[in-house]
């Protein structure tokens, strides 16, 4: 008896809980946000969200910033003669490499790092005494890019010949100033010096 009386009260309770349900579901609550960051609230597939997630997604993003570095010309070394030595027999050749600075050329510049471009052969770092050195190299031509963090990067085309040692001095300059007045900076320079009759 008393679990048909408790039947009885509670069965008219079930749907106006089902009833109430309904009415705060079919409540919309909008939030205080501006109206173009809210998605429309018009139906949609998952293929129409995905689509509009593509879309919006890519303006969104910061675009990265790549720096254009302006390509250095190739100069072209000051060749200087010197007699033929006792280990110039290979026919392979030794490049020999010293960087200074431009400002004070007795003043080495150490791990300036100079690369051999369109080319294999690995890159090279010069000591404490701003020499590096590269042995058997085949002859022809050599394009040599130098750069030193605080120095103008400095592009030279050499050419090795046959038996002959090549020694090669590179003269960095330094970045202008660009607060003030700016004291005239002198041009970066290179040395070839090799028993080859021309280069």
């Amino acid at each position: 008896m008393q679990l048909n009386g408790a039947r009885r009260y509670l069965t008219p309770i079930l749907p106006l809980q089902t009833a109430n349900a309904q009415k705060f579901a079919s409540r919309k609550i909008r939030p205080n946000i501006p109206s173009q960051c809210v998605a429309p609230t018009t139906p949609f597939t998952m293929k129409r969200v995905l689509l509009f997630l593509v879309a919006i997604l890519p303006a969104c993003q910061p675009m990265p910033h790549t720096p254009v570095q302006p390509v250095r010309p190739i100069s072209q070394p000051t060749f200087v003669r010197i007699p033929r030595q006792r280990s110039d027999t290979s026919n392979m050749s030794t490049l020999h490499i010293v960087v200074r600075d431009v400002r004070m050329p007795v003043q080495p510049i150490a791990e300036a790092q100079v690369r051999f471009e369109n080319s294999r052969i690995p890159p090279l770092v010069t000591d404490t005494s701003g020499y590096a050195r590269r042995t058997s190299l085949n002859p022809g031509e050599y394009d040599l890019y130098v750069h030193r963090i605080g120095y103008t990067p400095f592009r030279v085309r050499i050419r090795l010949v046959r038996g002959c040692a090549a020694w090669v001095e590179i003269y960095l300059t330094s970045y202008a100033c660009d607060i003030g007045e700016c004291p005239p900076m002198p041009a970066a320079r290179a040395t070839l010096s090799t028993c080859a009759r021309e280069v």
